[in-house]
């Protein structure tokens, strides 16, 4: 922690700190962000991601993520 140096986005993207950077202002920013959307959601990844929100809901309607909240606290005072 002593030797902290500024990061540019280009050099974090270069050691795998991020997964890209996009050059350019603020207009040409948003353009790319939209472009970069609108190839995800058409791709394999968005419906993947989709599937396991609906999972994750009907999962939520039978257990809600309180209930093993619940069950976890349970544990640790049993353990």
């Amino acid at each position: 922690m002593r030797d902290r140096q500024p990061l540019t986005a280009q050099r974090a993207v270069e050691i795998g700190f991020t997964d890209a950077w996009i050059p350019g202002d603020r207009v040409a920013f948003g353009i790319e962000v939209a472009r970069r959307a609108d190839a995800w959601l058409l791709s394999p990844n968005s419906f993947k991601v989709a599937v396991k929100r609906e999972t994750r809901a009907r999962d939520e309607l039978i257990k809600p993520l309180a209930a093993y909240r619940e069950e976890l606290a349970q544990m640790r005072r049993n353990f």
